[in-house]
């Protein structure tokens, strides 16, 4: 997810042409089910995605 950040940072306008936060928040509610923080993890990737906003 680091990395993802990394390249979203280096072009934040690929978050809009792609649709990175309603595809992650959609990855959000889907990983509620699997448990091992991995919705806390696409948490903090969201807000660090809209703090580049």
């Amino acid at each position: 997810m680091k990395e993802l950040l990394r390249i979203l940072k280096s072009c934040p306008a690929i978050i809009e042409v792609l649709n990175i936060e309603e595809r992650l928040a959609a990855a959000k509610k889907d990983a509620s089910y699997f448990g091992y923080d991995i919705e806390d993890e696409l948490s903090d990737l969201i807000d660090d995605i809209e703090a580049l906003l």
